[in-house]
């Protein structure tokens, strides 16, 4: 249900603001972002930047995604986790106070810049809080969410 909420709310985010704006997606250091529902495993937001390849790939990867990180995380604390997927790693951060997990995949070379801009996306997160506590399928109230990430990742493209 929620995958298909935010799968709406991207295609209608993407139209308005990247039609607006020219923006190169390829040159965005983070490849796709996820926040899963820590004990359910439940998909809670996804954003992908690149093209629709690389997004197939991910995609295929996603649900073995889903439960490792689950476990790998059940009894971690804030510290980040990588994992190497070919020529990209897959950062995993949990974020306690919101009982989830925070997924990033990006290049490889891209990791010391993907390290400063996680504390960002996760202070976001957690500046809409009530968002993922008490979410209650209303689509709207993901729009600005959605659109605070979309600006800080486009803000940190690589040069």
């Amino acid at each position: 249900m929620r995958l298909d909420y935010t799968d709406k709310v991207n295609k209608k985010l993407n139209a308005h603001f990247f039609d607006n704006y020219n923006f190169n997606l390829e040159k965005t250091m983070i490849q796709s972002l996820y926040i899963f529902q820590s004990q359910s495993k439940q998909l809670l937001y996804n954003k992908n930047f690149q093209s629709d390849e690389k997004v197939e790939m991910f995609s295929s990867f996603f649900s073995a995604l889903q439960m490792f990180v689950s476990e790998l995380t059940e009894s971690s604390s804030e510290s980040l986790s990588t994992i190497e997927l070919g020529e990209y790693l897959v950062i995993i951060s949990r974020i306690l106070e919101l009982k989830s997990d925070l997924v990033i995949i990006i290049d490889k070379k891209d990791m010391k810049e993907a390290q400063k801009i996680i504390p960002k996306v996760i202070s976001i997160i957690k500046s809409h809080e009530d968002l993922f506590i008490n979410w209650d399928h209303e689509p709207e109230k993901f729009e600005m969410f959605d659109l605070k990430i979309i600006r800080l990742i486009l803000s940190n493209k690589k040069l």
